[in-house]
This record gives C-alpha cells, structure tokens and sequence, in this order.
C-alpha cells in the first residue's frame, strides 16, 4: 500500500552514466535514495552467481526497497528499479521468471529517468567491466524494458552533478 505524498523515482541507464554521483549527492543533501542493489550483492558473494540467481536476489532486495519506500510521504530515489532486471536478463538471453515479471508490473515508480550513455564520464572499476559500447548496449535494453511497462522514460542531461540533481528533483512534491 502506498503512502499518500510518496513519489517514486527511478534513475536507470548503462553502467558509467553517473547515476550513484547524482544519487549521492542527493542522498548527502538528505534526500531518501535506495542504493542499486547488484552492487550490494556483488560485495556480498565471494563469487559472481549465476545469472538466473543474481535476478532472483536483485528481485528480492528491489521488492523490499520498493515496500520501505512505497510507505515513505516523500519522493524516494532508486539507483536502478525491476525494469533494469528484465532489460538485463533479456539482453543476455536469459529467460525471465514469472515472479519478475508479476513484480514489474504491479511495484510501479512514479517517473523513470534515463542517464544516457556519456562516453566523456565513462570508466570501468572492479565491478563494472563492460566496454562503453556494451554499456550503450546495456542502457538500450533496460530503457527498452521500463518502455514495456508502460513508462514514458525521460532523458537525464548531461551536465554537471548540481544541474542533474535538480532536474530529478523536479518531482519533489508533485501531486497527482
């Protein structure tokens, strides 16, 4: 059950876009964001599980951040959302259970926003490890998932970290 006045917003894109640096500085000016949880699980498995078992892990942490914030009377940020699962095993032909599939469509967000791959800003680290055109790949396939659903995604600017953390914040308060 949502709570009346939450707002739930999903930053989503490729790997490298400069999704977590917007999100942290909003979270830093005290604003709720849930943290992208294949990072979380990364750290957490000695080990990469399979890809089946990743989605059913990223599945389980996405629904309860989805619960936390859904009973939230402010705006709630996501580092990613159920859409970037789907996009992600559909990318990789992998099938996609049912239970995903349920979950997508009916734990909804309120906008969906795109960083779009930025090559100027791209790196890879010790848990990101695709090239830049697999990250194009990459943002193709989840902007093309939360399409599906139903969303409307919009595009996030490129532009310096203040000037992104202001336009998500554009939704800060809006009513239906």
């Amino acid at each position: 059950m949502r709570s009346t006045g939450s707002r739930l917003i999903v930053l989503t894109g490729g790997p490298g876009t400069g999704k977590t640096t917007v999100l942290t500085l909003l979270a830093d000016a005290g604003f709720p964001v849930m943290p992208e949880s294949a990072r979380a699980i990364l750290r957490a498995h000695h080990g990469t599980p399979s890809p089946e078992e990743f989605a059913l892990l990223m599945l389980r942490r996405d629904r309860m951040q989805h619960r936390l914030a859904s009973r939230s009377r402010s705006t709630v940020f996501f580092d990613r959302g159920l859409g970037d699962i789907l996009g992600h095993l559909r990318l990789h032909g992998r099938p996609v259970p049912h239970e995903l599939r349920h979950a997508a469509r009916t734990l909804r967000y309120d906008h969906v926003v795109v960083a779009a791959p930025w090559p100027e800003i791209y790196t890879a680290d010790t848990e990101r490890t695709q090239t830049f055109d697999e990250a194009v790949e990459s943002s193709r396939a989840v902007t093309s998932a939360y399409e599906e659903l139903g969303y409307r995604p919009c595009a996030l600017p490129h532009a310096d970290v203040a000037t992104r953390a202001r336009f998500l914040l554009r939704w800060e308060g809006e009513n239906d």
